[in-house]
């Protein structure tokens, strides 16, 4: 299993402590949520930290595969973007998206300043898109289908519980991706992506603390994201919000865990059919030890 390394999670900073499997913060206490509602118990606890586990799976793979196409029309310029030296550091070349993009995704690979591009995972992805291109180098438009096939076991990990989520080789699924650019010379260009999954049925084992699950990933996922380089300066906005739906198979018990992520600063978890929050990612990492994004 690889490090933590860099945490790179969208829109949770400055948290410097890890926390183990099992080490509940704050659950099953009165002051849980903005609203006043209790907190999570320390078993739905558990079942909270495998199901946001196991819809990483579904994250970190979306992630990786949108920054591969990305790269692939825009001299790699997701990666370099991970930091604002790194997007200063060299000028981008023109931009070169295209109708078909097939791409190989490393997920223990590194970014252009040398770190470990995606620090919670480990394994290989295959990524397929296909579908609409118009413009050109200066400006444009494509619409991507896009199939995601993990290549070999996959491995993620969630940097607060230490959670991990294995996903089996030859599994795959789906998504849409909509690509806009504009590209003026090589220190001035933007590029804005959104993406959207439905994902039904993806197998995951989940383990940590001394025990594994049988997970089933049911999953809707919108994420935008705006690249923007200018002389002298560097920004990328994030936006994310879903649902994902986890059953959970333990021996003879089943559960099932809902995170709805309206966005990183309102988020609800039900947990066998009872409803907790809305939090706030911070609030929600503190509480039950998970990394919502």
């Amino acid at each position: 299993m690889k490090g933590n390394g860099m945490n790179r999670k969208l829109g949770v900073l400055g948290w410097a402590a890890a926390v183990g499997f099992g080490l509940l913060w704050g659950c099953g206490d009165d002051g849980g949520s903005g609203g006043g509602a209790p907190a999570p118990t320390q078993s739905e606890t558990v079942l909270v930290q495998k199901a946001d586990a196991a819809g990483a799976g579904v994250d970190e793979a979306m992630t990786a595969a949108s920054e591969g196409i990305i790269d692939t029309g825009s001299g790699d310029s997701s990666s370099a973007s991970k930091t604002v030296a790194g997007a200063q550091a060299a000028p981008t070349p023109t931009f070169t998206f295209q109708k078909s993009v097939s791409v190989v995704v490393d997920l223990d690979g590194l970014n252009a300043q040398g770190n470990d591009r995606y620090p919670n995972a480990t394994g290989v992805i295959s990524v397929s898109a296909a579908g609409t291109l118009s413009g050109g180098s200066g400006a444009g438009h494509a619409d991507y289908a896009v199939q995601v096939t993990y290549d070999t076991e996959a491995v993620f990990t969630d940097p607060v519980s230490g959670a991990t989520a294995t996903v089996a080789a030859g599994a795959s699924f789906s998504y849409a991706l909509a690509v806009d650019w504009v590209y003026t010379d090589a220190y001035n260009w933007a590029i804005t992506h959104v993406s959207h999954a439905q994902v039904q049925g993806l197998m995951v084992t989940v383990a940590g603390g001394g025990d594994s699950a049988t997970v089933s990933v049911e999953a809707v996922r919108d994420v935008s994201c705006a690249l923007t380089r200018a002389v002298g300066s560097f920004s990328a906005v994030w936006s994310v919000s879903g649902i994902k739906e986890v059953t959970i198979v333990h021996g003879a018990e089943t559960h099932t865990v809902k995170l709805e992520v309206r966005s990183l600063a309102e988020i609800y978890v039900t947990v066998d059919g009872t409803t907790y929050g809305p939090y706030t990612a911070a609030q929600l990492r503190w509480l039950c030890a998970v990394d919502v994004n």
